[in-house]
């Protein structure tokens, strides 16, 4: 026979008390099923329509004498004399339903208040009716434990604590409807985007988690070993190599929302594992891509904020999501450091005179030498793995004087050729890739090319990168030879899109930190 002492062993922290309540009811202490109203938001606002205060449902002549089932969490319970209240929490908010001695019979009431506690799981069936005070509630004919909180209630609504909130994601989202929000707007946003690629004709399909060779990013791989094959293999970084190789197979649109994985540090925008959308059509270019980016969050930040494309800001800032802007990387560069003082600098050593804030324009990385931009990339600490080349260091450029400041949907288009081994070269500049970043409140959101379907390029691609492996960038990938030999059987003009689902939920519910928006967090 089963003993407090026998499950305390086990679970150290149980409560004699609860345990004892559990040990009590034998069997019944967790039933199988139970069936109730599933949208308590919903029953609430049609009790109170439905109900004038005080106003029971069990009261003869009553206009609705509908019996109901509620189910949900015990969020709080008190009583007063023959009376007792409790609060019930569902997934999306919270119906007080009312006990009453007189109406259930002391045994019943009794049994009731004795069993339950804050944190267990209740049934309650009964009547429609708002209290004599006006609140919605279920007046209580039959209660029913449905598991027992062997542990005390813990409260992180007065006293946060970050190791529960993230090591323990289920006590950070037992805090209540709004702690489980972001979760349900997440799955909202993540919907509407499948929902607008399929109705654009793209084809969700399966693609490899565990890969022979890893690729698509610059970025660090999980690395782990196939005991079948003997050899070592890899978590996919990214979902490119894959989807693209379905366009030389004959599929037209396709994409993938799902993990992928890079062995890099944990910060706020940053966790190891993380949840990308990719997707690709056969026959498009970065510019059918940037209006497909327009419509996946036009039609997201719709779905979550009434309708309005104007998004509020818990700081007040209000993103015009009807209106994305468009600007080439060497002009968000030139826009972005006037008048900094690298600028006054650089424009007064140019022009042989003396120039002051508020006289000169932003660098132009047209008129600067290589050894302009690597001054002035040292003098803000800025290293580049692999060894310094013109297009990475005006990549870095942009990254030190204009990403932070890009608030406003804005699609930075245009990058330099060494950015990005996988497009295709600009048709009007060479120097230059048509590929697009798209930024929000200062991030990145989306990446997106006009694809490299060139096989020999590709190589020669490959190659280079390769290179830049050897000199010491880590996050280079290597060659993927399958890919290539894919590329060679034909693969039609394309366009790509990728976006991060995290950092997009983050900036449409005006959230810091990466954590906020995954259910199960990384933690250093």
């Amino acid at each position: 026979m089963t003993t407090v002492d026998d499950v305390r062993a086990v679970i150290p922290n149980a409560d004699p008390e609860q345990v004892k309540k559990v040990l009590a009811l034998k069997k019944k202490a967790w039933p199988y099923t139970f069936r109730a109203e599933r949208d308590l938001v919903a029953l609430r606002a049609k009790l109170e329509a439905t109900f004038q205060p005080g106003e029971k449902g069990n009261a003869p002549g009553s206009k609705s004498t509908k019996r109901y089932k509620i189910a949900g969490r015990l969020a709080s319970k008190r009583g007063s004399g023959g009376i007792a209240f409790l609060d019930v929490e569902g997934q999306d908010g919270k119906l007080q339903a009312i006990l009453d001695k007189f109406e259930m019979g002391d045994a019943a009431f009794d049994a009731a208040l004795h069993l339950l506690n804050a944190g267990d799981w209740v049934g309650i069936a009964g009547y429609g009716m708002r209290s004599k005070r006006g609140e919605p509630s279920i007046g209580a004919e039959k209660v029913t434990l449905l598991a027992k909180s062997l542990v005390p209630l813990i409260d992180l609504r007065t006293a946060d604590n970050p190791e529960l909130r993230y090591g323990k994601p289920y006590i950070g989202l037992m805090q209540g409807p709004d702690a489980r929000r972001v979760l349900v707007q997440r799955a909202r946003i993540t919907q509407v985007v499948r929902q607008t690629l399929e109705k654009d004709g793209f084809l969700d399909v399966a693609i490899p988690v565990l890969e022979k060779v890893y690729g698509g990013a610059n970025a660090k791989p999980f690395t782990t070993k196939s005991n079948a094959k003997d050899m070592t293999m890899y978590l996919r970084i990214s979902h490119e190599l894959a989807l693209k190789k379905l366009l030389v197979g004959g599929l037209e649109r396709v994409y993938h929302v799902g993990p992928a994985f890079r062995n890099e540090d944990i910060d706020t925008t940053h966790n190891p594992e993380f949840t990308l959308m990719e997707c690709y059509a056969a026959y498009w270019d970065y510019n059918n891509m940037m209006r497909l980016t327009e419509k996946l969050f036009q039609k997201a930040v719709a779905a979550i904020n009434g309708g309005s494309l104007q998004l509020k800001r818990p700081d007040g800032t209000i993103l015009d999501f009807a209106n994305f802007q468009t600007i080439t990387m060497k002009d968000a560069i030139k826009s972005h450091s006037a008048d900094t003082p690298d600028a006054v600098t650089w424009w007064t050593e140019h022009n042989k005179a003396p120039m002051g804030a508020g006289m000169a324009p932003g660098l132009d990385v047209d008129e600067m030498t290589d050894g302009d931009i690597q001054r002035i990339l040292a003098r803000h600490d800025v290293v580049i793995r692999g060894g310094y080349a013109r297009g990475l260091g005006i990549a870095k450029l942009f990254e030190v004087f204009a990403e932070a400041k890009l608030m406003q949907p804005t699609f930075v288009i245009d990058h330099p050729k060494e950015t990005t081994p996988l497009c295709k070269a600009h048709r009007k500049d060479p120097s230059l890739v048509e590929r697009f970043e798209l930024f929000i409140a200062g991030r990145e959101h989306a990446n997106s090319y006009s694809e490299l379907n060139d096989p020999y390029a590709q190589a020669k691609a490959f190659s280079e990168q390769e290179a830049r492996r050897f000199a010491g960038d880590d996050e280079a990938p290597p060659t993927d030879q399958d890919f290539v030999d894919a590329l060679s059987h034909g693969m039609p003009p394309a366009g790509g899109l990728g976006i991060g689902i995290d950092r997009m939920v983050m900036t449409l519910l005006g959230l810091d930190s990466i954590k906020q928006v995954l259910p199960f967090p990384q933690m250093k």
